[in-house]
């Protein structure tokens, strides 16, 4: 990334890394001395919650996915009292509890959608219910990896003609053997979605939210009136990459120069 070129050696840059997709970006820091914080290793701590940028993004991401389903299913979300009579919910199954899964099953339910949710290991459980769902939005991301599959392609023919499934790892490899990055894809009669980069739908919140997660660390790292660093504190020690021309964190260290 050329970007990092035109920073001043001694300035501080705090934004998103990904070390793993970037690493000639965190070389290109340390190389240039600059000190480099990623939002995306602030720790996860009860102190750190107002700075976690991951967590607001999972918060969109969880809540858009569902709106990208019903708009593509072809049916009603909820349960419908009508001159031509009753239309049943749509069944909806979300996989993975983070914070994108517990969002997208209250946007479900909100909709008014009979939602069930599973945990990752319980293969055998989801296939069986399977062949009952209009939509299965799966949520699980590994930091830094490539994401687990949690639905092959036999698991899809087991769905109804019609029915949506919502990849929120698209990007990372995905949850679904069959979701291409990106893209709207129909395989065996379902119709498959690829999602990335879904905070960018919605740029008003995505945008209050990002800028409130970057103050908040910002105050932290430089609450001192002389500016110093303390590296003593989880907080700033673990969103460090890069200072005074060194990678901070050894995992990164291992990623970016392969020691």
């Amino acid at each position: 990334m050329h970007e990092a070129e035109l920073i001043s050696a001694g300035a501080a840059l705090i934004c998103f890394m990904e070390p793993h997709l970037y690493p000639d970006a965190v070389r290109k820091l340390a190389a240039s001395k600059i000190t480099g914080f990623a939002m995306d290793y602030v720790p996860r701590l009860t102190r750190a919650q107002t700075m976690d940028a991951l967590s607001s993004i999972s918060t969109i991401i969880g809540y858009k996915a569902v709106l990208v389903a019903a708009y593509h299913l072809g049916k009603f979300f909820p349960l419908l009292m009508t001159a031509a009579g009753t239309i049943p919910p749509a069944n909806v199954m979300i996989l993975g509890a983070g914070v994108a899964g517990l969002q997208a099953i209250a946007t479900a339910r909100r909709l008014g959608a009979k939602v069930e949710a599973f945990l990752l290991k319980e293969r055998e459980a989801i296939a069986a219910r399977l062949p009952k769902m209009d939509v299965v939005i799966t949520t699980a991301q590994v930091f830094g990896k490539r994401a687990p599959l949690l639905m092959t392609e036999d698991m899809v023919k087991l769905m109804r003609p019609g029915s949506v499934i919502v990849d929120l790892a698209a990007d990372q490899g995905g949850n679904c053997a069959l979701s291409e990055p990106n893209q709207t894809v129909v395989k065996h009669n379902v119709t498959i979605i690829g999602v990335v980069n879904l905070a960018n739908t919605l740029p008003m919140h995505a945008s209050q939210m990002y800028s409130k997660n970057i103050t908040n660390l910002f105050l932290h790292l430089y609450k001192s009136p002389e500016g110093k660093l303390d590296f003593t504190d989880e907080i700033t020690k673990g969103a460090c990459l890069t200072h005074q021309g060194e990678i901070m964190n050894e995992a990164v260290k291992k990623i970016v120069l392969g020691a």
